[in-house]
């Protein structure tokens, strides 16, 4: 446990990251958003997306910044993917299905 982060947390974090730069990347868009953590956890975050594959030496083709929990987009994501979550373990498909009939998410 390294502060109050595993070290399972903090190696999937890290993949997810990845994840998500390479698809961010792929989608064209210029600018991520990162849900500011602690500053320790925040420069782990910096360093992994500066390992990426399309990280240069000027830094990634697009712009990131760490934003705090009160950023609205934020909470946009974390509505999605509740609703995901909570479809993928059966406890409920109301918000999923939803999403997924207004052509917001595909389906899984």
């Amino acid at each position: 446990m390294v502060g109050y982060w595993s070290s399972r947390q903090i190696e999937t974090r890290a993949r997810l990251l990845t994840e998500i730069a390479t698809w961010v990347y792929g989608e064209g868009a210029d600018h991520l958003v990162i849900e500011s953590s602690d500053t320790t956890m925040n420069r782990r975050d910096r360093q992994t997306l500066a390992r990426h594959p399309m990280a240069t030496e000027g830094g990634l083709v697009f712009r990131y910044d760490h934003r705090s929990k009160q950023e609205p987009l934020l909470w946009l994501a974390d509505t999605v993917a509740s609703a995901v979550g909570e479809h993928l373990i059966g406890k409920s498909s109301g918000a999923y299905e939803r999403l997924v009939e207004a052509r917001l998410l595909p389906p899984l």
